[in-house]
């Protein structure tokens, strides 16, 4: 499953999932309307963007704190532009598995993003190695970048 607030990138990320053999479960482009898809049928991964309506302030974070409290198991891929290390650090609090956080700039392909999904869905830790040096500069040693 996919939420953006963005109609074309969410129109372009499930069209180069799909043709990489993935299923689409659904797309979404509100925090509630992704709570509800992954309510109805939970998928092995959700990939969420950090920024959403209406408030386009951390609804992805919020969003995948809500998915893991009802549904622990499905892994959770959070875009942004940000390198905020902030919200790498909440999103690891919230698991030591399954989790991922890349920054939208350096998706610069579909090999990239299928790879983060993948390892998210395998279980691992996937962070932008952008965020993993100013999280590990910060001091957060539970942040981890698996090449």
């Amino acid at each position: 499953m996919f939420a953006d607030d963005s109609g074309l990138l969410r129109q372009l990320l499930a069209e180069a999932l799909t043709s990489r053999g993935f299923h689409m479960a659904g797309v979404a482009d509100t925090v509630p309307e992704i709570l509800r898809l992954v309510a109805a049928d939970p998928p092995d991964v959700v990939v969420l963007d950090i920024r959403m309506p209406p408030a386009n302030g951390n609804e992805g974070i919020r969003a995948a704190e809500a998915i893991w409290q009802d549904h622990p198991q499905v892994g959770l891929l959070v875009l942004s532009h940000y390198t905020d290390t902030s919200y790498a650090v909440r999103l690891l609090e919230g698991s030591s598995r399954a989790v991922g956080y890349l920054v939208e700039d350096r998706v610069q392909d579909t090999a990239r993003i299928t790879e983060a999904i993948d390892r998210v869905g395998a279980g691992e830790v996937v962070i932008d190695p952008m965020s993993s040096t100013g999280c590990c500069a910060a001091g957060e040693p539970s942040i981890r970048w698996k090449p």
